[in-house]
């Protein structure tokens, strides 16, 4: 990386940002999230990057293969950003399944 560039690694890999997740229907505590991990090392000094917290669901409804969104068991998936070692916001990009009807969380996400 060239000095002075601003450099963003978007992670799609699942619960890469996740602190807690379901697994075989339990709750499962993470030790830290992979990204927070990444992002507190050298090598990713100055680099911001985006994790999926929970899982990145894809799919190819118009025939062509695409990022839908992300799930998890909290119904409030999405974007965590880390830079320096420290998570700095969230942005949501909860997926929900076609037809179901339910209400995603209304409060902003800091």
């Amino acid at each position: 990386m060239q000095k002075g560039q601003k450099v963003v690694l978007i992670m799609y890999a699942c619960n890469a940002g996740s602190t807690e997740f379901l697994f075989k229907g339990e709750l499962m505590p993470n030790l830290g999230p992979l990204a927070m991990k990444m992002s507190k090392s050298k090598l990713f000094k100055n680099v911001t990057i985006l994790a999926a917290d929970g899982y990145a669901i894809f799919g190819n409804p118009n025939g062509k293969s695409e990022f839908l969104g992300i799930g998890n068991h909290k119904g409030d998936g999405r974007f965590i950003k880390f830079e320096n070692g420290k998570m700095t916001s969230k942005q949501q990009r909860a997926y929900i399944s076609p037809g179901v009807n339910e209400n995603l969380p209304k409060d902003k996400i800091k």
